[in-house]
């Protein structure tokens, strides 16, 4: 058996003696015993050395109390029992006195209980300090008592206002309790010590990276060995908190030092605090240089949802929002049919927002000028992130795919089940009928998987819809412009509301952006609409071409290449401005200058 190392710290020499005779009569412990009571004793503690070595540390009362606020040792406490006070007790009876028993609260507690079952009228005081002890035992002399009986403080204290004192001393049943109790103790925290050294083994060794936080966004754990890693991975990590604990399951993708990150995060409660566990895999980052095919939307970044204002403030397409909110958790792909400009991308991130999915990544592929080997790259490379499951895939500009190009996506999600798994959204600019010759459209009106279609109407249609949509958004791009607008003229409105609008809602934005920069006065007038809106129709005519005609000064060709880009991104200024490797606010001033 192994040894129990203790220390004891004893508040009388008696009980020191008491201590050191029971233990020689066990092998189960080794005992060192020191003499000390209250302050003193608990002072002595910090000036051992090398105290870590001891398993637990023993003493009585109110010094037990003591050294267990001052160590992280365990501190078992040598219980005082009923024969113990019963002892004291029966001496006391036949002292022919007035006596009184003063003492911390584990004496009292046994004293108060044996006089109420035993119909003794015994005074009784609880202290809880030694200088609390010295001015009861005054008050007590004062009061002609002349016998103390209590624990070492109060006798000692009683000694100093020439008053006899009755010792309760402990015994030996009660040292044996205490050295059981070490015994017991010291065995569970060897068990405990055990099964933690074996659960950081497997922590340690598991394919899973770990990192928990506590609700103060404090790392409490992680097995990341790289330092520099781990603080990178922290400082992400922590943006992610707050969402976290709100929605108590999250699912990340990040792309960091060449690495994909795919994370798991949790809640786990301990006791009554909140830790939040994230579970990390990495592996090499599948994206190319100039990757534009794919890109991870995860929770909370998705920062431009005015179209879905837009929709939700139009009467005529209200239906489409609430249509998209019946059918979201059905498990069934949905296609989204509508013009360039219609702004699909917004109508597929509500869809995922609002979905079983929405603590998860979204996946968004571009099947515009997607190659056969990026198809199969994101598709095969058994690094990529659509082998992920609870995503939402969002397959954007399948018209675009040919033949071969379809096939395999089909026989993709057939083969890996990617509809059973992920929620799958596709967005065409063109009907069904009307895509490139395949088995695509033919697999999404198939019998076999039932496709939920969202048709968007393109702004021309929506005509009458214009004045209350340019109140809203004047309003919007107000805050975002620094600008004061209150309106449109009557006559602005009338060309805004029977303008053709080729490139719909985005397209929508952009005019009132620019009407509202160059607007000097309160209103936009009619003569700054007629010029914004030839303007557009000049820029589509020239971007329309095939081919950039490098003709012109070096700021035209600039100017040319801007547009081609942004039509070819549905006008989304934040896309083109990643596709032309610009920041949002370079773009903006070279449109700006051109309105100039």
């Amino acid at each position: 058996m192994q040894k129990v190392n203790i220390l004891a710290v004893a508040p009388y020499k008696g009980l020191k003696d008491l201590l050191e005779n029971t233990a020689m009569t066990r092998d189960d412990i080794d005992l060192t015993v020191y003499l000390g009571d209250l302050k003193a004793g608990a002072e002595l503690v910090l000036t051992i050395d090398n105290i870590e070595k001891y398993d637990v540390i023993i003493s009585r009362g109110g010094t037990a109390e003591m050294i267990q606020d001052l160590v992280q040792i365990p501190v078992i406490e040598i219980k005082l029992t009923e024969y113990d006070m019963m002892r004291a007790i029966n001496l006391a009876q036949n002292y022919s006195g007035k006596f009184a028993i003063v003492g911390f609260p584990n004496i009292t507690r046994y004293a108060n209980m044996i006089c109420d079952l035993l119909q003794y009228k015994i005074d009784t005081y609880t202290i809880k300090s030694g200088d609390e002890a010295e001015r009861v035992i005054e008050e007590l002399a004062h009061l002609d008592y002349s016998l103390i009986v209590g624990d070492a403080v109060t006798i000692s204290k009683a000694s100093k206002y020439h008053l006899n004192g009755l010792l309760i001393t402990s015994g030996k049943e009660s040292i044996n309790e205490a050295f059981d109790e070490a015994q017991k103790l010291v065995k569970a925290v060897s068990l405990s010590s055990k099964k933690n050294t074996l659960y950081q083994n497997i922590l340690n060794n598991c394919f899973l990276e770990i990192v928990a936080f506590n609700k103060d966004k404090e790392v409490v754990y992680s097995n990341l060995s790289n330092q520099s890693e781990l603080e990178t991975i922290k400082e992400k990590l922590i943006q992610y908190i707050p969402q976290t604990l709100k929605e108590k399951t999250i699912k990340l993708m990040l792309k960091l030092e060449g690495y994909q990150w795919t994370i798991e995060g949790n809640v786990i409660m301990d006791g009554y605090a909140e830790n939040i566990i994230y579970y990390i895999k990495k592996i090499p980052d599948i994206s190319t240089t100039n990757n534009t095919f794919y890109e991870i939307t995860n929770v909370s970044e998705k920062e431009d949802l005015s179209s879905i204002n837009f929709y939700l403030s139009t009467r005529s397409t209200r239906y489409i929002i609430d249509r998209v909110s019946k059918i979201v958790d059905s498990q069934s792909p949905i296609l989204i049919y509508g013009e360039n400009g219609t702004d699909k991308d917004s109508i597929a991130y509500h869809i995922h927002s609002i979905s079983s999915h929405k603590n998860n990544p979204m996946l968004t592929i571009n099947c515009k000028n997607i190659t056969d080997k990026e198809l199969s790259f994101i598709l095969y490379n058994e690094n990529s992130p659509i082998t992920e499951n609870n995503l939402t895939v969002y397959f954007k500009n399948v018209h675009h795919l040919n033949g071969d190009k379809q096939e395999k996506l089909i026989n993709y999600i057939d083969d890996s089940f990617l509809t059973k798994r992920s929620l799958v959204i596709y967005s065409t600019e063109k009907s069904i009928e009307d895509m490139q010759p395949g088995i695509l459209p033919e697999y999404i009106l198939g019998s076999e998987q039932y496709t939920y279609s969202i048709a968007i109407p393109p702004l021309r249609e929506l005509s009458e819809e214009i004045p209350s949509l340019t109140s809203i958004y004047i309003s919007m791009l107000n805050l975002e412009l620094g600008k004061q607008v209150s309106g449109v003229s009557p006559g602005a409105m009338e060309l805004l509301k029977n303008f053709s609008w080729d490139f719909n809602f985005n397209q929508f934005i952009n005019v009132l952006k620019k009407l509202i920069l160059i607007t000097e006065t309160n209103l936009i007038q009619e003569e700054d609409t007629i010029t914004i809106l030839e303007e557009e129709v000049r820029i589509h005519s020239q971007t329309r071409t095939e081919d950039i005609q490098f003709k012109g000064t070096l700021d035209e060709i600039t100017s040319s290449i801007i547009y081609k880009v942004l039509e070819e991104e549905d006008m989304n200024q934040s896309k083109a401005a990643k596709r032309l490797g610009i920041s949002r606010s370079t773009l903006w001033r070279k449109l700006k200058s051109e309105m100039v």
